[in-house]
This record gives structure tokens, sequence and C-alpha cells, in this order.
């Protein structure tokens, strides 16, 4: 089975060293968009204070397979 490594990436690199075996690349899909709710989920406010965070899915050979990207932005209120 497969193993793919799920680098966090937000202004500090997180790097997976152990990987997680799935069967193939649209479990590894799956796995990376649950994986990214949970994040962003304990991240609360924190989220809202970088430009941009992403997810990178790699292969054993460190082959970069997908990416997933996210950013906030707060826009300015037009308050009465």
């Amino acid at each position: 089975m497969p193993r793919y490594f799920f680098h966090v990436r937000d202004g500090v690199s997180i790097e997976d060293r152990e990987g997680t075996e799935l069967a193939d690349l649209q479990t590894a899909q799956r796995e990376a968009v649950t994986m990214t709710g949970e994040i962003l989920k304990s991240l609360g406010d924190k989220f809202w204070t970088h430009t941009q965070w992403l997810l990178e899915v790699c292969n054993e050979d460190g082959e970069v397979l997908f990416v997933l990207r996210f950013s906030g932005s707060l826009l300015p209120r037009n308050d009465p």
C-alpha cells in the first residue's frame, strides 16, 4: 500500500516524517480534505493572521502530488 506524506506550510513548515499508508490517490485526497478541515477548525482566529496556509501531499519519493491552499482576508467594514 502506498504511503502519503501530509506537510503543512503556514509560514513555518511542519514536515510529516512518518506518512500514512492509504489505498490510493483518491483516498489520500479525501484524507487531505478531512485533515485540512480539522486543522482549520483548531486554528480558530489564528487562521486570519497568515496570508496563505497550505497542505502539500507527497508520495514516498518526495514528489508533490497535490496541494490544498487556503487564505482568509478580513475586508474593511463600511459601518455608518
